[in-house]
């Protein structure tokens, strides 16, 4: 006998109810989002087009990861996602070029923004009135939300690496592939800095809390990070290892910047002056990634070592020493509040408690987990590869659910309720959380 499930699909003012038993079905909708009722994260949509949605569906699943909205209307791939402040929009961008804004909460569509390139919607404006984007990869444009108008383009002769509002959303500072970072005015596009001198092609820039200064960093060959005066361009300071730069950070209250390097060292260097605070030793080969905690009190560095380490900024000394076997430590993320750290490798990712230093759980991985991130309350770790999304309980590495029709990029809304992905086919979904 067939085992049937019914789920309920709301596609604009229509309520379709369908009955699917075991196999493939077929529902005639026009929908720019279909909202499901009930439906486990295992249903397969298997194909969307024009006013078609088939749907393989697994009945009797209890997914605890509860699929919300499948928006359809790209012509194309989802590329880029990006959520509003307030969590209310959610942008996407395709290689259909255009960018559409969707309301989280109904999944109806309010606007298409056409381009003449790909579009990665890059983030909103902090105050939400705008969005910037990169089109094409060597140009970055600002769209009115509100209007729909293009306000300000910005193009550059390279790939463009990294982009950013200033904390007073007056001006934005890009980094791109001709080893530069510019500073423009947001309103006008009228370019007012260009920060030089790196000799490599891939260049990252930020800025410090109170928007007075920039960091830029590159890699490779390259063995400074450089600190600039944001209203005069005028270089600070150049922050030097005896081998390249692999990682420059500011931390999230200002006070400090930290460095690391192939030298194997970490460095951590006052700001305002520019001048060297303390080197850092203890990893034993290349550092790859580093993070600061929420409260800037701890940094934790990766390295090829395997290791990963827990510096106490004040003291200047390690904290905790976590190895977990001998895979190269590759990515580290802090839960918000602090008190969890998680370490990417290979094929596994391992969470400690940043208080004890000791192992909260392991979570294998059968290929590459290429990002790591908590969600907003921290019981939550979501891993992501090129074709695969996977939650996990961070506190006792059980599997939560497995997102398989979910693809990269994937976003958080600020509140961590809300996960989007790109879907199967040109569609993205909007996940929530449990």
């Amino acid at each position: 006998m067939n085992r049937c499930s019914s789920f309920r699909i709301q596609a604009a003012l229509t309520l379709v109810t369908i009955e699917v038993c075991s196999g493939l079905i077929s529902a005639a909708v026009t929908p720019s989002a279909i909202s499901w009722s009930d439906v486990p994260s295992h249903t397969t949509m298997t194909d969307v087009r024009g006013d078609a949605v088939s749907i393989d569906a697994e009945p009797g699943n209890n997914a605890k990861v509860r699929l919300k909205l499948v928006l359809v209307g790209h012509q194309r791939k989802v590329i880029g996602i990006a959520f509003s402040p307030d969590g209310s929009l959610v942008a996407t961008g395709s290689d259909d070029k255009t960018m559409k804004i969707w309301e989280v909460k109904t999944g109806r569509l309010m606007m298409t923004l056409p381009n003449k390139k790909s579009v990665v919607p890059y983030r909103f404006a902090p105050d939400g009135r705008s969005i910037m984007t990169k089109a094409g990869g060597d140009t970055i444009e600002l769209w009115d939300i509100e209007t729909g108008q293009l306000k300000t383009t910005l193009p550059h002769k390279d790939f463009i690496w990294s982009a950013t509002f200033s904390p007073d959303q007056e001006t934005i500072l890009t980094s791109s592939g001709d080893k530069k970072a510019r500073l423009w005015d947001a309103k006008t596009g009228q370019l007012k800095a260009t920060f030089s001198g790196h000799n490599f092609d891939f260049v990252l820039a930020q800025f410090s809390t109170d928007g007075e200064t920039i960091l830029t960093s590159s890699g490779w060959n390259d063995r400074t990070a450089r600190l600039w005066d944001t209203k005069s361009g005028r270089l600070k300071a150049m922050l030097s290892h005896e081998k390249p730069v692999s990682s420059a950070l500011l931390s999230p209250d200002g006070s400090v910047v930290a460095t690391a390097s192939f030298d194997n060292t970490v460095k951590l260097w006052d700001p305002a002056a520019g001048q060297l605070i303390a080197t850092m030793l203890g990893h034993r080969d290349t550092i790859y990634n580093m993070q600061f905690s929420p409260d800037s009190r701890l940094l934790a560095t990766v390295s090829r070592d395997s290791k990963a380490i827990l510096w106490d900024v004040s003291s200047r000394r390690s904290k905790h020493i976590l190895q977990d076997g001998d895979q190269i430590a590759r990515r580290v993320e802090f839960s918000k509040d602090g008190g969890t750290l998680a370490v990417g490798y290979y094929n596994k990712a391992i969470v400690w408690d940043v208080s004890t230093g000791q192992l909260k759980a392991r979570l294998q991985c059968r290929q590459r987990e290429m990002e790591i991130d908590f969600t907003s309350n921290g019981r939550l770790l979501v891993t992501t590869t090129d074709n695969l999304v996977k939650v996990w309980d961070a506190g006792t590495g059980v599997l939560v659910d497995t997102l398989d029709r979910a693809r990269i990029p994937i976003a958080f809304s600020p509140d961590g309720r809300t996960v989007a992905t790109a879907g199967e086919g040109n569609t993205s979904m909007l996940w929530e959380m449990p």
